[in-house]
């Protein structure tokens, strides 16, 4: 029977993910910060994480902790074609499955199972990272029981990956902005603003404190008010705004005059 945790919980696990992200955390960090914070909230004795690379149609394993030995290691790369995880990425939706040696009868060609049932492993819920509609990568949660997940983790798994997409998305080429889109000031450049003021994220600096929050477009909260800002995380914010990620191009900010 699964535990059943406030909507609160991981509302405040996805906020400290979000500023891990933002300040400048890489991939590997922003894991290890899953896999060490949201037991409670979802069981897993492994997490993994695979790259896709599209042109060879290939996943590759470059991620992974658990809290047993593995066998499934860093570098193990699985073909695509006609692959269950194939139909993971056709559809775009988390998978779940409650009984991995039951599956593995079902496909006992699947290396990857094989060396994951090997390890102690049971169940599994497995989730798509999408980025301008290109998969990235793919989220594994690993249970040595049976019948470890329902659709309660799903909501979960999902979050996790819509963020991780987030981080993603930020490290990929950015278009540089032309001129026009720079805000419009009567001010002179050289004049600061003023103790509080409404800035373009271009216009920020590390130190500035943050006098709204920041919130993404379905209201979910990117960074509250009076965080303090750091060079990365404003390249962040800029990025996620070229990205079209966030929605909003200013914010008001409080710093000394």
């Amino acid at each position: 029977m699964h535990a059943v945790h406030a909507p609160s919980d991981l509302v405040d696990h996805i906020y400290q993910l979000s500023l891990k992200i933002v300040a400048g955390a890489s991939l590997a960090e922003s894991l290890d910060f899953v896999f060490e914070s949201f037991g409670d909230l979802v069981p897993y004795d492994r997490i993994g994480y695979a790259e896709i690379d599209e042109t060879k149609n290939i996943a590759r394993a470059v991620w992974s902790r658990s809290t047993h030995g593995t066998l499934l290691r860093h570098g193990y790369v699985a073909s695509l074609q006609n692959s269950s995880l194939s139909i993971v990425l056709k559809y775009r939706q988390p998978r779940i499955l409650n009984n991995l040696p039951e599956y593995l009868e079902k496909r006992p060609d699947s290396r990857s199972t094989q060396l994951i049932v090997k390890e102690g492993i049971r169940s599994s819920m497995t989730c798509p990272l999408f980025v301008r509609d290109r998969p990235l990568g793919i989220l594994f949660f690993s249970s040595r029981q049976c019948d470890a997940y329902d659709d309660s983790h799903v909501v979960i798994i999902k979050d996790i990956s819509i963020h991780l997409a987030m981080l993603l998305m930020t490290s990929q080429p950015l278009a540089t902005l032309p001129p026009a889109s720079q805000p419009q000031s009567s001010q002179a450049v050289c004049e600061p603003p003023q103790r509080e003021d409404e800035l373009y994220f271009s216009q920020l600096r590390p130190g500035m404190r943050l006098a709204d929050p920041i919130r993404f477009g379905n209201g979910g909260l990117l960074l509250a008010s009076e965080t303090e800002l750091t060079q990365v995380t404003i390249d962040r914010l800029v990025a996620l705004m070229q990205q079209g990620i966030l929605s909003v191009s200013t914010v008001r900010v409080r710093y000394d005059a």
